[in-house]
């Protein structure tokens, strides 16, 4: 789990900058604090991809992906071509799921 505060905070994959293992699948759980106004309490978390390199194409990449998702909640998104390189995420819970 990483709690992600006001200042920078990076995660990479296995063996980067190499490429990741065959098959793998890894999780990432981000926290932080709500920003709360008078109607809402949120969860936001600003994702930038210093790099985002998925592969595509053939048999062996068709499940590979990035999905974000909101913890306790049905929303999520996938990421399936490494095109987007910024990212805000909003939820309702207090935490953000990364998932490849």
């Amino acid at each position: 789990m990483l709690n992600v505060t006001s200042s920078l905070q990076e995660l990479a994959s296995p063996n980067y900058p190499g490429n990741y293992p065959v098959n793998i699948r890894c999780r990432w759980f981000l926290t932080s604090g709500p920003i709360t106004n008078l109607w809402s309490s949120i969860n936001q978390i600003y994702i930038h991809f210093k790099e985002l390199d998925l592969e595509t194409g053939g048999d062996d990449c068709r499940n590979d992906r990035l999905q974000v998702s909101d913890i306790n909640m049905n929303s999520n998104r996938f990421i399936s071509e490494g095109l987007e390189q910024e990212y805000i995420f909003s939820g309702q819970s207090h935490g953000t799921s990364l998932l490849y």
